[in-house]
């Protein structure tokens, strides 16, 4: 989103102050468009946190998942500023696919992918461990057959940032 701002021809004082309006109201709108995004965070998590199947996950060293963060604490606002660009955005790609590869399948849903010809799930069921799957030898392997609901997560806060961008910029329209 981009806006523009034209000055008419004005006297040499009020020119000086005009300029200062400007720069303490683009400072204000920075502001604003950083609330936007804190909330859009907020919001995203709480979704997500809201619809959790498994909210206590097992995460011990000789497991797998020891290595990944859950999805809420992958999620973060990152906000650029080089003085021209002011932008923000939520979920690093490369680090959800490094430390919560699952996030996609969350939103989206579907079947994981695993076939009677090409099974990527393997592992065991143990005793000891309470009924829970884990991955290592011997394993046989498991075709799942019950898809992932979709959580829609994106789309959700998608919806919500971009109403609450059209409120705010209607404040700006004469």
């Amino acid at each position: 989103m981009k806006f523009k701002v034209t000055l008419k021809e004005r006297k040499r004082g009020q020119l000086k102050s005009e300029i200062r309006f400007i720069t303490s109201s683009i400072q204000e709108f920075k502001i604003n468009i950083l609330d936007i995004g804190q909330k859009a965070e907020v919001k995203m998590k709480g979704i997500i946190d809201a619809n959790r199947q498994r909210p206590v996950s097992p995460h011990d060293d000789t497991n797998a998942r020891a290595s990944r963060k859950s999805l809420i604490d992958t999620i973060k606002l990152d906000v650029f500023d080089s003085g021209d660009i002011f932008s923000w955005g939520l979920g690093n790609i490369s680090e959800l696919n490094q430390y919560s590869p699952h996030w996609a399948m969350i939103n989206w849903g579907g079947l994981p992918p695993s076939t009677k010809d090409y099974p990527t799930l393997r592992g065991k069921f143990e005793p000891d461990g309470g009924g829970l799957f884990r991955k290592g030898k011997p394993y046989f392997p498991i075709y799942p057959t019950k898809p992932i609901r979709p959580l829609n997560y994106i789309e959700t806060t998608t919806n919500m940032v971009r109403t609450s961008l059209e409120a705010f910029t209607n404040l700006f329209r004469r």
